[in-house]
Protein backbone atom coordinates (compact mmCIF):
# COMPACT_ATOMS: atom_id res chain seq x y z
CA UNK A 1 0.00 0.00 0.00
CA UNK A 2 3.22 2.49 0.70
CA UNK A 3 5.77 1.53 -1.81
CA UNK A 4 5.00 3.26 -4.79
CA UNK A 5 7.02 6.60 -5.59
CA UNK A 6 8.20 7.79 -8.26
CA UNK A 7 10.64 11.13 -8.42
CA UNK A 8 10.84 13.71 -10.99
CA UNK A 9 12.84 17.10 -12.60
CA UNK A 10 12.75 19.71 -14.77
CA UNK A 11 10.76 19.12 -18.15
CA UNK A 12 7.41 19.08 -19.96
CA UNK A 13 3.97 18.02 -18.42
CA UNK A 14 0.59 19.95 -18.49
CA UNK A 15 -2.38 20.58 -16.69
CA UNK A 16 -2.70 21.06 -12.93
CA UNK A 17 0.46 19.86 -12.55
CA UNK A 18 2.40 22.34 -14.79
CA UNK A 19 1.74 24.85 -12.67
CA UNK A 20 2.37 23.45 -9.68
CA UNK A 21 6.17 21.96 -10.81
CA UNK A 22 6.33 23.61 -13.98
CA UNK A 23 8.35 21.64 -16.22
CA UNK A 24 9.41 17.74 -15.42
CA UNK A 25 11.06 14.97 -16.45
CA UNK A 26 10.60 11.07 -14.63
CA UNK A 27 13.45 9.49 -13.40
CA UNK A 28 14.60 5.85 -13.87
CA UNK A 29 12.85 3.58 -10.79
CA UNK A 30 15.58 3.02 -8.08
CA UNK A 31 14.86 -0.18 -5.58
CA UNK A 32 13.92 1.61 -2.04
CA UNK A 33 13.21 -1.02 1.02
CA UNK A 34 9.87 -2.12 2.06
CA UNK A 35 9.95 -0.74 5.56
CA UNK A 36 8.27 2.31 5.80
CA UNK A 37 11.12 3.44 8.32
CA UNK A 38 13.68 2.85 6.40
CA UNK A 39 12.05 4.22 2.96
CA UNK A 40 10.36 7.18 4.44
CA UNK A 41 13.09 8.13 7.29
CA UNK A 42 16.18 8.50 4.52
CA UNK A 43 15.50 6.24 1.62
CA UNK A 44 13.75 8.17 -0.50
CA UNK A 45 14.98 12.06 0.87
CA UNK A 46 18.64 11.30 0.23
CA UNK A 47 17.66 9.52 -3.18
CA UNK A 48 15.84 13.04 -3.62
CA UNK A 49 18.83 15.17 -2.86
CA UNK A 50 20.75 13.08 -5.40
CA UNK A 51 18.69 13.36 -8.53
CA UNK A 52 17.90 17.19 -7.57
CA UNK A 53 14.17 16.23 -7.56
CA UNK A 54 12.00 19.20 -8.16
CA UNK A 55 8.96 16.62 -6.97
CA UNK A 56 8.54 13.18 -5.19
CA UNK A 57 5.06 11.18 -5.94
CA UNK A 58 3.95 8.89 -3.24
CA UNK A 59 1.00 6.85 -2.09
CA UNK A 60 -0.34 7.96 1.32
CA UNK A 61 2.42 8.95 3.54
CA UNK A 62 5.71 10.87 2.22
CA UNK A 63 8.84 11.54 4.07
CA UNK A 64 8.38 14.14 6.81
CA UNK A 65 11.51 15.98 5.31
CA UNK A 66 11.12 15.25 1.41
CA UNK A 67 13.69 17.63 0.01
CA UNK A 68 11.33 18.69 -2.59
CA UNK A 69 6.99 19.00 -3.45
CA UNK A 70 5.34 16.29 -2.96
CA UNK A 71 1.84 15.09 -4.39
CA UNK A 72 0.39 11.79 -2.54
CA UNK A 73 -2.22 9.17 -3.97
CA UNK A 74 -4.95 8.78 -1.29
CA UNK A 75 -7.14 6.00 -2.67
CA UNK A 76 -9.13 6.26 0.73
CA UNK A 77 -9.11 6.83 4.32
CA UNK A 78 -10.55 3.43 5.81
CA UNK A 79 -8.03 3.44 8.40
CA UNK A 80 -9.52 6.88 10.03
CA UNK A 81 -12.75 5.63 10.63
CA UNK A 82 -11.94 2.01 10.65
CA UNK A 83 -8.61 1.42 12.62
CA UNK A 84 -9.83 -2.53 13.54
CA UNK A 85 -9.37 -3.58 9.74
CA UNK A 86 -5.71 -2.81 9.65
CA UNK A 87 -2.68 -4.31 11.58
CA UNK A 88 -0.93 -1.73 14.61
CA UNK A 89 2.17 -1.31 12.00
CA UNK A 90 -0.22 -0.09 9.76
CA UNK A 91 -2.18 1.87 11.36
CA UNK A 92 0.96 3.58 12.85
CA UNK A 93 1.91 4.36 9.22
CA UNK A 94 -1.05 5.76 7.99
CA UNK A 95 -2.48 7.71 10.53
CA UNK A 96 0.69 9.47 10.99
CA UNK A 97 2.31 9.65 7.48
CA UNK A 98 -1.10 10.64 5.99
CA UNK A 99 -1.27 13.25 8.62
CA UNK A 100 1.90 14.83 7.88
CA UNK A 101 2.12 14.64 4.33
CA UNK A 102 -1.40 16.46 4.18
CA UNK A 103 0.38 18.71 6.36
CA UNK A 104 3.59 19.56 4.68
CA UNK A 105 1.06 20.71 2.40
CA UNK A 106 1.30 17.90 -0.71
CA UNK A 107 -1.10 18.26 -3.30
CA UNK A 108 -3.65 15.20 -3.32
CA UNK A 109 -4.79 12.88 -5.85
CA UNK A 110 -7.56 10.67 -4.92
CA UNK A 111 -10.05 8.27 -7.35
CA UNK A 112 -13.22 9.61 -6.37
CA UNK A 113 -15.95 12.21 -5.14
CA UNK A 114 -16.22 10.26 -1.58
CA UNK A 115 -12.84 9.88 -1.10
CA UNK A 116 -12.32 13.34 -2.22
CA UNK A 117 -14.91 14.80 0.72
CA UNK A 118 -13.78 11.92 3.03
CA UNK A 119 -9.84 13.31 2.95
CA UNK A 120 -11.89 16.72 3.82
CA UNK A 121 -13.85 15.67 6.50
CA UNK A 122 -10.67 14.30 8.20
CA UNK A 123 -7.87 16.35 7.89
CA UNK A 124 -9.82 19.46 6.91
CA UNK A 125 -7.59 19.92 3.78
CA UNK A 126 -8.77 22.73 1.51
CA UNK A 127 -10.59 20.56 -1.44
CA UNK A 128 -8.44 22.83 -4.34
CA UNK A 129 -5.66 20.90 -3.15
CA UNK A 130 -7.38 17.54 -3.95
CA UNK A 131 -7.51 16.34 -7.56
CA UNK A 132 -9.92 13.69 -8.32
CA UNK A 133 -8.93 11.02 -11.43
CA UNK A 134 -11.65 8.38 -11.86
CA UNK A 135 -10.06 4.61 -12.53
CA UNK A 136 -11.24 2.54 -15.51
CA UNK A 137 -10.41 -1.05 -16.17
CA UNK A 138 -7.71 -1.93 -18.50
CA UNK A 139 -9.16 -3.08 -22.36
CA UNK A 140 -9.31 -6.78 -21.27
CA UNK A 141 -11.84 -6.42 -19.53
CA UNK A 142 -14.32 -7.29 -21.95
CA UNK A 143 -17.38 -9.63 -22.82
CA UNK A 144 -16.17 -11.61 -25.96
CA UNK A 145 -14.11 -14.45 -25.13
CA UNK A 146 -10.82 -15.49 -25.90
CA UNK A 147 -8.56 -18.26 -26.89
CA UNK A 148 -7.32 -20.44 -24.14
CA UNK A 149 -9.83 -19.07 -21.58
CA UNK A 150 -10.69 -22.90 -20.83
CA UNK A 151 -6.96 -23.49 -20.31
CA UNK A 152 -7.06 -20.89 -18.03
CA UNK A 153 -9.85 -22.14 -16.11
CA UNK A 154 -8.62 -25.53 -15.61
CA UNK A 155 -5.33 -24.56 -14.82
CA UNK A 156 -6.50 -22.72 -11.77
CA UNK A 157 -8.80 -25.21 -10.73
CA UNK A 158 -11.83 -23.41 -11.20
CA UNK A 159 -15.03 -26.03 -11.61
CA UNK A 160 -18.10 -24.24 -13.39
CA UNK A 161 -20.60 -23.13 -11.91
CA UNK A 162 -18.50 -20.76 -10.30
CA UNK A 163 -19.17 -17.28 -7.69
CA UNK A 164 -16.45 -15.06 -8.31
CA UNK A 165 -15.12 -12.73 -5.39
CA UNK A 166 -12.14 -10.23 -5.61
CA UNK A 167 -10.10 -8.44 -3.35
CA UNK A 168 -7.30 -8.96 -0.80
CA UNK A 169 -7.61 -11.14 2.09
CA UNK A 170 -8.24 -8.69 4.61
CA UNK A 171 -11.25 -7.83 7.12
CA UNK A 172 -12.93 -4.85 5.45
CA UNK A 173 -13.09 -7.25 2.44
CA UNK A 174 -16.08 -8.61 4.43
CA UNK A 175 -15.41 -12.37 2.98
CA UNK A 176 -16.03 -14.19 6.34
CA UNK A 177 -19.61 -13.21 6.01
CA UNK A 178 -19.63 -14.11 2.42
CA UNK A 179 -18.59 -17.04 3.24
CA UNK A 180 -21.28 -17.79 5.62
CA UNK A 181 -23.72 -17.05 3.54
CA UNK A 182 -22.32 -19.41 0.61
CA UNK A 183 -22.58 -22.25 3.24
CA UNK A 184 -26.25 -21.37 3.88
CA UNK A 185 -26.97 -21.26 0.60
CA UNK A 186 -25.55 -24.58 0.22
CA UNK A 187 -27.03 -25.97 3.22
CA UNK A 188 -30.66 -24.44 2.68
CA UNK A 189 -30.95 -24.71 -0.81
CA UNK A 190 -28.26 -27.87 -2.15
CA UNK A 191 -27.13 -25.88 -4.81
CA UNK A 192 -24.26 -27.04 -6.14
CA UNK A 193 -21.34 -24.14 -7.11
CA UNK A 194 -17.45 -23.53 -6.19
CA UNK A 195 -16.68 -19.99 -4.79
CA UNK A 196 -13.31 -18.25 -6.26
CA UNK A 197 -11.35 -15.91 -4.02
CA UNK A 198 -8.85 -14.15 -5.99
CA UNK A 199 -6.48 -11.64 -4.08
CA UNK A 200 -3.36 -11.43 -2.32
CA UNK A 201 -3.40 -12.58 1.40
CA UNK A 202 -2.61 -9.38 3.88
CA UNK A 203 -3.61 -9.22 7.92
CA UNK A 204 -5.93 -11.61 9.26
CA UNK A 205 -5.87 -13.64 6.14
CA UNK A 206 -6.23 -16.54 8.74
CA UNK A 207 -9.31 -15.70 9.67
CA UNK A 208 -10.88 -16.83 6.26
CA UNK A 209 -9.15 -19.91 5.95
CA UNK A 210 -10.07 -20.93 10.05
CA UNK A 211 -13.49 -19.82 8.71
CA UNK A 212 -13.52 -22.15 5.79
CA UNK A 213 -12.66 -25.11 7.53
CA UNK A 214 -15.22 -24.41 10.37
CA UNK A 215 -17.40 -24.42 7.47
CA UNK A 216 -16.82 -27.31 6.03
CA UNK A 217 -16.07 -25.73 2.70
CA UNK A 218 -12.64 -27.24 2.02
CA UNK A 219 -13.80 -28.53 -1.63
CA UNK A 220 -16.02 -25.81 -2.29
CA UNK A 221 -13.65 -22.59 -1.99
CA UNK A 222 -10.98 -22.04 -4.02
CA UNK A 223 -8.07 -19.46 -3.76
CA UNK A 224 -6.04 -18.50 -6.21
CA UNK A 225 -3.84 -16.07 -5.16
CA UNK A 226 -3.31 -12.55 -7.22
CA UNK A 227 -3.61 -13.15 -10.44
CA UNK A 228 -2.78 -10.92 -13.54
CA UNK A 229 -5.48 -8.81 -15.15
CA UNK A 230 -5.71 -11.16 -18.27
CA UNK A 231 -6.24 -14.09 -15.79
CA UNK A 232 -9.14 -12.06 -13.91
CA UNK A 233 -10.80 -10.87 -17.26
CA UNK A 234 -11.39 -14.81 -17.81
CA UNK A 235 -12.79 -15.35 -14.08
CA UNK A 236 -15.08 -12.59 -14.58
CA UNK A 237 -16.28 -13.76 -17.96
CA UNK A 238 -17.06 -17.07 -16.73
CA UNK A 239 -18.23 -16.22 -13.28
CA UNK A 240 -22.40 -17.01 -12.76
CA UNK A 241 -22.04 -13.65 -10.82
CA UNK A 242 -19.77 -11.52 -9.10
CA UNK A 243 -19.79 -11.04 -5.77
CA UNK A 244 -18.79 -7.63 -4.20
CA UNK A 245 -19.26 -7.36 0.71
CA UNK A 246 -16.75 -5.10 0.57
CA UNK A 247 -17.30 -2.75 4.04
CA UNK A 248 -15.36 0.39 2.67
CA UNK A 249 -14.28 1.58 -0.62
CA UNK A 250 -12.46 4.48 -2.68
CA UNK A 251 -13.78 3.50 -5.19
CA UNK A 252 -14.72 0.11 -6.29
CA UNK A 253 -13.18 -0.82 -9.70
CA UNK A 254 -13.64 -4.65 -9.66
CA UNK A 255 -17.63 -3.59 -10.26
CA UNK A 256 -16.92 -1.77 -13.69
CA UNK A 257 -14.35 -4.62 -14.61
CA UNK A 258 -16.87 -7.06 -14.03
CA UNK A 259 -19.68 -5.16 -15.86
CA UNK A 260 -17.48 -4.70 -18.79
CA UNK A 261 -17.42 -8.35 -19.09
CA UNK A 262 -20.79 -8.79 -19.03
CA UNK A 263 -21.16 -10.42 -15.36
CA UNK A 264 -23.87 -9.60 -13.12
CA UNK A 265 -22.76 -8.10 -9.99
CA UNK A 266 -24.17 -8.52 -6.43
CA UNK A 267 -23.17 -5.90 -3.73
CA UNK A 268 -24.46 -5.65 0.40
CA UNK A 269 -27.68 -3.49 -0.64
CA UNK A 270 -26.20 -0.42 1.77
CA UNK A 271 -23.05 -0.01 -0.33
CA UNK A 272 -25.53 1.26 -3.52
CA UNK A 273 -26.62 4.52 -1.07
CA UNK A 274 -23.85 7.49 -2.95
CA UNK A 275 -23.64 9.11 0.81
CA UNK A 276 -22.23 5.97 2.05
CA UNK A 277 -20.16 4.26 -1.05
CA UNK A 278 -18.62 5.78 -4.32
CA UNK A 279 -19.87 3.04 -6.83
CA UNK A 280 -23.27 3.61 -7.07
CA UNK A 281 -22.17 7.48 -9.32
CA UNK A 282 -20.33 4.52 -11.60
CA UNK A 283 -22.63 1.72 -11.82
CA UNK A 284 -25.69 3.51 -12.34
CA UNK A 285 -26.87 2.07 -9.07
CA UNK A 286 -27.45 -1.24 -10.79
Amino acid sequence: MLSHTSISSKSRTTGWAKSFLGTSRREPAAPVSAPAWRRLGYELPLLARQRKADLMHVTYAAPPWPGCKVVTTVHDVSFKPHPEWFSRRDQLVLRAGVGVTLAMGAEVLTISEYTHSEIIRFYGVAGSRIHVAHLAGDSCFKACPCDGDQGSLIQLGVRCPYVLAVGNLQPRKNLIRLLQAVASVKREHGVTFQLVIAGKAQWRESDVSSEVRRLGLEQDVLFPGYVSDQILAVLYRYATVFVYPSLYEGFGLPVLEAMACGTPVMLLSWLIRPTQWSSPRLSGGS
